[in-house]
């Protein structure tokens, strides 16, 4: 079983209004759904980094790419 820590968060309380609206949607616990939050943020967020490097990978070898291309 994956190991779990508590946090503390502070939140504004219409924040906390919209969150616990949302759990109820979803069926679950408000620490469910900052759980669940919390991972498609990060899943995003890696994406999006390695989208970055790429790009910049990309551009990097550009010249080099046109180079061998009119080789």
């Amino acid at each position: 079983m994956e190991r779990k820590r508590k946090i503390q968060l502070v939140l504004p309380e219409n924040v906390v209004h919209e969150l616990d609206s949302a759990a109820r949607r979803q069926n679950i616990d408000r620490s469910g759904l900052i759980r669940e939050a919390t991972r498609i943020y990060l899943t995003h967020r890696h994406r999006e980094d390695l989208r970055e490097q790429l790009r910049e990978g990309y551009e990097a070898m550009g010249s080099l790419n046109l180079e061998l291309a009119d080789s």
